[in-house]
């Protein structure tokens, strides 16, 4: 399982969650991971919340800016 998120500093945070030992190929799916989200953009992140959020009653059709600004602010 891979959750993506975005931390206080608006950084953006990647966990591959595993059971088990890490074997190489654990670690290469993870680098992939981070050369893939090296080139999202705002736009690219804020399609992907907006798609999470889509049947969320409190977040459905908000922005990821909205959502951010109401978790940390």
């Amino acid at each position: 399982m891979v959750l993506i998120g975005i931390d206080a500093s608006g950084d953006l945070v990647i966990v591959e969650l595993k059971k088990g030992k890490t074997p190489r190929e654990v670690i290469a799916q993870i680098l992939e991971y981070a050369a893939w989200s090296s080139q999202l953009e705002y736009n690219d992140l804020d399609n992907l919340a907006r798609s999470y959020y889509s049947n969320d009653k409190n977040n459905s059709g908000k922005s990821l800016k909205e959502i951010f600004q109401e978790v940390f602010t």
